[in-house]
């Protein structure tokens, strides 16, 4: 179990890759060379799906030499050489060429993965605009579906409508775009995302100008979040001809509008840049979004469509680690700039609600009953650290807010211990704070199971060392739990949340909602019963989690 537990793919996550290998160009053999080291590299560093520059088999910037026979031959020899000798492997691959059909030359991201080419997708949209002369050489690729290309001995599926998908992981769905696929208004990854693909992949050459590296990443950032899916992207880099165009090789990774990682641009060596990737976090985004779901039926469900080419992964079950950042704040940013932001508008959401229902109720005074609990504390002082932080009030208010912040919170009504006067502490009974907050954050915002919980927890926090903390954490709060630990306190709260502490939320009076990371409201976010059961969620920790 412990060996299952640790493994990423255990917990529907797939680990992809953008990778830059050095350009030579119009030599075919040194440029097939290039891709298959850093196919080795990837397979070594237990990556699921690796993602090339557009024509990174050939070179993107030949010109009319992509019209030559001979150029047009090694290409396609080049595919199939690939194929054979990145057969032990296990990544996905998606590498470009130049490939020609029917008498036409098509700019080509070919799926390759142990030996079999799985397929072939045509670049949709060429630009023909400025630096750009692609329909002078290229075919579109546009509307073709359905069909085949010979490549060596085997007929190999051809076309926009494919999807690589593997059989034995769960979410791991493919979808591959070229270049100015994504500067389209409409981009096939929104068909491919809509028809089940939930990592999009774009393969580009991309030549660089100043300030086109920002609008790259808005469009991934863009991409990723309107289609609720990972935006892989690779641009060519070093070694492209820079006869008329330079190119700074630049790789992206975003998961719902997140960039997970990105490469260093400008870079005179090759580069793999690496994340995690969470199908299962997709998958959720998807559920709780009609409004993904209607777009599919307003597109005509391209699920009916796509080809969906399966294949046997075979990922390693084994712990290969984590390679993305889990925050151990979800709720808010370490950023100390974006956490001043979110901290301005919290506060000013509830001032603005509460002077709205003051007007609304004709009031002329306000009496807030400051009863010794934190709800009614918090209610007179809203967000105690970013006002006294930010100097909203004068020092020795000051003082006297940090004073109060720094009380032991204990249950309401129970009253000091007659021998010592130490308090009751809640944390003492409930867990760390932080954990239940973190655990709360994953049950409300993305629904994922306790095991998966317990999985993110242990990599946020077993090693205090590791990672980001905000800023102003002081030091002896800057502590690590290990599993076990994680274990217990979680189980505890899954008790409390699904089964003991619904009825007292279902009674809570009106509020405006605060955190796009979740909220409790019985009439907004979270619906649920006040007598139900939590035997669903315990049973799957205690058989899931070591």
């Amino acid at each position: 179990m412990t060996q299952l537990f640790h493994s990423i793919h255990a917990h529907q996550m797939v680990r992809v890759a953008a990778a830059t290998p050095r350009a030579s160009v119009g030599d075919i053999d040194a440029n097939l060379d290039a891709a298959v080291a850093m196919a080795r590299e990837a397979d070594a560093r237990g990556v699921d799906c690796v993602v090339f520059p557009e024509l990174n088999l050939t070179s993107y910037a030949l010109d009319d030499l992509h019209l030559q026979s001979a150029q047009q031959r090694a290409s396609d020899a080049a595919v199939v050489a690939f194929a054979e000798r990145t057969a032990a492997w296990a990544p996905l691959l998606l590498v470009g060429a130049a490939l020609v059909r029917n008498g036409r030359l098509y700019n080509c991201a070919v799926a390759v993965h142990r030996g079999r080419i799985l397929g072939v997708v045509p670049k949709s949209f060429l630009p023909n605009y400025r630096e750009y002369y692609e329909k002078r050489w290229f075919a579109p690729g546009l509307g073709l579906t359905g069909l085949t290309i010979r490549l060596g001995d085997a007929d190999v599926p051809f076309g926009t409508d494919l999807l690589f998908a593997a059989e034995d992981l769960p979410g791991f769905v493919v979808h591959a775009e070229i270049c100015e696929d994504y500067w389209a208004p409409t981009p096939p990854s929104t068909m491919g995302a809509l028809a089940g693909a939930t990592i999009c992949c774009n393969l580009s050459a991309s030549n660089i100008v100043i300030g086109k590296a920002r609008e790259r990443m808005l469009l991934a950032a863009a991409q990723s979040a309107r289609a609720a899916c990972a935006y892989v992207y690779s641009a060519a880099g070093p070694g492209e001809s820079t006869t008329d165009l330079a190119w700074d090789g630049q790789g992206l990774i975003y998961e719902l509008g997140e960039l997970l990682t990105e490469s260093s641009r400008f870079s005179n060596a090759a580069e793999l840049v690496v994340a995690d990737i969470d199908c299962e976090r997709l998958v959720q985004e998807r559920l709780r979004n009609g409004t993904f779901n209607d777009s599919a039926a307003a597109a005509g469900h391209p699920e009916r469509d796509v080809r969906r080419i399966g294949f046997t992964h075979g990922a390693r079950d084994g712990d290969t680690g984590l390679d993305r950042r889990i925050r151990r704040f979800p709720f808010v940013p370490d950023d100390p700039a974006r956490r001043d932001e979110d901290c301005y508008e919290a506060f000013n959401i509830q001032v603005e609600a509460l002077v709205k229902r003051l007007s609304a109720t004709g009031s002329k005074t306000l009496v807030i009953g400051v009863s010794g609990g934190l709800d009614s504390t918090h209610a007179l002082i809203f967000l105690i650290r970013w006002c006294i932080r930010t100097d909203q009030y004068d020092a020795a208010t000051n003082t006297v807010l940090a004073t109060i912040l720094a009380q032991e919170i204990s249950p309401e009504l129970v009253p000091a211990d007659a021998d010592t006067g130490a308090m009751q502490s809640t944390e003492s009974m409930i867990g760390p704070y932080a954990l239940n907050d973190f655990f709360a954050h994953y049950v409300i915002r993305h629904g994922l199971a306790p095991s998966k919980i317990a999985f993110l927890a242990w990599h946020a926090w077993h090693d205090a060392a590791q990672g980001g903390w905000p800023e102003d954490v002081p030091a002896d709060a800057r502590v690590a739990y290990d599993l076990p630990t994680i274990k217990y306190w979680l189980e505890r709260f899954l008790v409390r949340f699904f089964q003991t502490s619904q009825f007292k939320r279902s009674a809570i009076p009106n509020g405006p909602k605060v955190s796009a990371g979740g909220a409790l409201s019985p009439r907004g976010d979270w619906r649920a019963p006040s007598d139900g059961t939590a035997s669903v969620w315990l049973n799957e920790l205690r058989r899931n989690v070591p």
